[in-house]
């Protein structure tokens, strides 16, 4: 977890230990399920948040997820981007100021092999 200020830009960045389901296992799911999921995720930023003293951007942000796998198996990287939407509402409700579409300017979403988990960075744009 770190909180980084270089000219008058913020970034922080932090590991969950989980991944977000592709969009095609989430449009599976029971509304039920889908809901204690997104509550999860939202349990699991809110720690992250609390760490870092409650910070909250004041300005447009971009975002970039790097989803860990364990394995090289080819996955269908769009249907990754759509389940990482659990991720960006949860991140609304805590670290971001409004849940417009001109807050969020940029979402990235990067594939590497290691550790299951999620890094999410969030950093001002320009």
């Amino acid at each position: 977890m770190s909180k980084k200020t270089c000219k008058d830009k913020v970034a922080i960045s932090f590991i969950i230990p989980l991944l977000p389901p592709s969009l095609n296992v989430a449009f599976r799911m029971h509304w039920i399920k889908r809901k204690r999921l997104q509550e999860e995720w939202d349990y699991l930023v809110y720690k992250h948040w609390i760490a870092l003293t409650k910070f909250t951007f004041f300005k447009p942000v971009k975002i970039l997820y790097t989803l860990s796998f364990a394995s090289r198996r080819n996955r269908d990287f769009d249907n990754y981007i759509g389940g990482t939407k659990f991720v960006t509402d949860a991140l609304k409700r805590t670290f971001l100021l409004r849940d417009d579409s001109g807050w969020l300017k940029k979402v990235e979403v990067e594939f590497t092999e290691g550790t299951p988990g999620t890094k999410i960075m969030i950093e001002e744009a320009e």
